[in-house]
């Protein structure tokens, strides 16, 4: 098998087996990563907020999500290893597990952006596979390019704010907030042209909810040395989550053919 385009995996009783088992890997792979990159969050956002009990559950959940979705890798490869997605999803696993290993428990900054960051692109590229193995991609590949190229670019901006800058009033956090105000505008509006109306009615919320978590975490950071650590730790484990969330539902995302 190569890269199964609908049409392919729809021509063969064998293909569309095939095509099934790899939608049902790339489907598990989404919500391994989604646990992995919110166990991760929730680590670096609560070190000092948790007690080491808790501390201790969310490295074995993030241990045991993360051997799950290598095992979901390999089988994808074992299907199908010709898949430029596949290819990419097998090598940014690779990637992290070596900068895992390397940084440890306490992972320098440029372990963690490599971390979240990676985290994010995986969650995006399992979503993209499961929407090639659902149906045929017709929509223009330099408008979609030029989307992810911005969601990137942002989720770099939230990972330099929240991991390195750390200063809600500096510069990158003000652009970081305007590129996402205008990014979520954008999703909420190219929503109404979403075919699934699951999918449709999942990215008008998040594209609402992800900035008003992000503000919600920006004003508890204004005052977190008042309230306490604790008091910071849900809206930006809030706003993680609804970021993966969002990526997750802008690759699933497909606009209704005209």
């Amino acid at each position: 098998m190569s890269t199964l385009p609908h049409e392919a995996v729809e021509s063969h009783p064998a293909r569309r087996g095939a095509g099934r088992r790899v939608r049902a890997l790339a489907a598990a792979g989404v919500v391994l990563v989604l646990v992995v990159v919110l166990a991760s969050a929730a680590l670096r956002q609560g070190a000092e907020a948790f007690s080491p009990a808790v501390l201790s559950a969310l490295r074995a959940v993030h241990r045991a999500a993360a051997s799950l979705e290598a095992l979901v890798v390999l089988a994808l490869l074992w299907l199908a290893w010709r898949s430029r997605l596949v290819l990419a999803i097998a090598g940014i696993t690779l990637l992290l597990s070596v900068v895992g290993v390397l940084a440890g428990r306490n992972p320098p900054a440029a372990a963690a952006l490599a971390n979240l960051l990676g985290g994010l692109a995986l969650a995006g590229c399992f979503a993209a596979l499961v929407r090639e193995t659902t149906q045929r991609e017709d929509e223009s590949p330099v408008l979609t390019l030029l989307v992810a190229g911005v969601v990137a670019a942002q989720c770099v901006l939230g990972a330099l704010v929240a991991i390195v800058v750390k200063d809600f009033l500096s510069l990158t956090f003000l652009i970081h907030a305007l590129v996402g105000m205008v990014l979520c505008a954008y999703l909420a509006w190219r929503a109404l042209r979403v075919d699934a109306p699951a999918v449709r009615l999942s990215l008008v919320l998040l594209a609402v909810a992800a900035p008003a978590a992000g503000l919600v975490a920006a004003l508890f950071g204004f005052s977190s040395s008042s309230r306490g650590l604790s008091s910071l730790v849900a809206p930006a484990l809030a706003h993680a989550a609804l970021v993966a969330l969002l990526v997750v539902a802008a690759a699933l995302a497909r606009e209704k053919r005209a």
